[in-house]
């Protein structure tokens, strides 16, 4: 047994040692994809920032118009009852619906 693991050892030792090295190819084609990454989520920080300013605007103005503009409102509460049409089995379900609506009205003045 000896020997035969002294044989394996110098069997071993005889291959070439493997490069663990990353070839140049490899890695310029990584930092390429990064970049290409990079600016895409660039661009993507540009249009959130812009849009995210222009609701600010939009809400801004909104409340700005409402307050301008005096007017009165009307709800009301819409209820809906329903329940199964068809009978495929021993127990039936109920389904109540209710929804305020609201009316705005302006009153001019």
């Amino acid at each position: 047994m000896d020997s035969r693991v002294r044989e394996l050892r110098g069997r071993a030792m005889n291959l070439p040692i493997r490069s663990k090295r990353v070839p140049l190819v490899d890695v310029m084609i990584a930092l390429l994809v990064l970049a290409i990454a990079l600016l895409v989520l660039e661009g993507l920080m540009v249009t959130t920032t812009r849009n995210s300013s222009l609701g600010g605007h939009m809400t801004e103005a909104r409340g700005l118009g409402t307050n301008a503009v005096p007017f009165l409102y009307n709800y009301y509460i819409v209820g809906s009852i329903g329940q199964d049409q068809m009978d495929f089995s021993l127990v039936r379900s109920n389904c109540e619906v209710r929804e305020k609506i609201v009316r705005l009205i302006p009153t001019g003045s």
